[in-house]
């Protein structure tokens, strides 16, 4: 996950460089194009945290009528004795 971290750094220094500027700027009015700089610098933050996040698949619900046990449901017919010729 060093990648990650270099990732994380480089955008935040980038971050920190326009907004900075912005902040300093002696024009009183934003160039459109600056909003979407800013919009954009925002979003992949937002987008690379919720996509590095991780969720174990204990948190999600299970739907209705799926085995506890790895596989699938036809899995837990054969371990349960039922074949398709007991049926």
């Amino acid at each position: 996950m060093p990648i990650d971290i270099a990732v994380v750094l480089f955008w935040v220094v980038f971050a920190i460089n326009v907004f900075g500027a912005i902040v300093r700027r002696r024009e009183r009015h934003l160039y459109v194009a600056i909003w979407f700089y800013n919009a954009t610098i925002i979003a992949v933050a937002i987008l690379y945290i919720c996509n590095n996040l991780v969720m174990t698949a204990d948190v999600l619900p299970r739907p209705r009528g799926t085995a506890r046990c790895r596989g699938s449901a036809s899995a837990s017919r054969y371990r349960s004795g039922v074949t398709r010729s007991s049926r």
